[in-house]
């Protein structure tokens, strides 16, 4: 069991067992191969620290530690909701996704990440409806005569070490249609 300290105040202690395979098993809480402590804020005592008042073993015996514990904290990817150029159908797309959301520059956070999508065509077609990679590249045909949307729905996974999933967002490539003529007989007169 750790005792720990969270924002200067004591928190409800976790207890924790190693399994035969030597993996750590959150006994209040989840299974876990990592010590998970979920507050807000974990204490003033600095940036990234975690003070640990003691540890009491299974048998009850205390051990008194009121040390501190640093670890690193990976933020989270995110990336802006974007809708690109409008295009012509068949419209061959190629999306940079990190350049076009995720870049401080385009409304993200600029955090390192690969991405997943799924596509809503919305009667479009072309492409599948899942995907993952760097970018979002296929034709979409639109075979109506109105504007349709095909919303790819993004979810970037950091790169760092411990990658963690951030929140989805939404890039959307309006796709205009193809003009067509009808066939339309005509008579001559001579």
């Amino acid at each position: 069991t750790i005792n720990y300290r969270a924002n200067g105040v004591n928190k409800t202690a976790k207890t924790f067992r190693v399994d035969a395979a030597g993996d750590i098993i959150q006994v209040n809480g989840a299974a876990a191969t990592e010590i998970v402590f979920n507050d807000t804020e974990f204490n003033t005592v600095a940036a990234n620290t975690l003070r640990i008042l003691s540890i009491i073993s299974p048998t009850g015996c205390q051990t008194v530690l009121n040390t501190d514990l640093t670890f690193t904290v990976n933020p989270l990817p995110s990336g802006a909701n974007k809708t690109v150029s409008t295009a012509c159908s068949p419209n061959t797309i190629n999306i940079d996704i990190f350049n076009t959301s995720v870049a401080t520059a385009a409304g993200g956070n600029n955090v390192a990440s690969t991405f997943t999508w799924a596509l809503a065509l919305n009667g479009l077609t072309g492409m599948a409806a899942t995907g993952s990679g760097a970018n979002i590249a296929g034709t979409l045909t639109n075979p109506t005569n109105a504007v349709i949307n095909a919303v790819f729905t993004v979810t970037p996974m950091s790169t760092a070490s411990s990658a963690c999933p951030g929140s989805t967002f939404t890039i959307t490539v309006p796709v205009q249609p193809l003009p067509t003529i009808p066939d339309r007989p005509e008579t001559i007169c001579s």
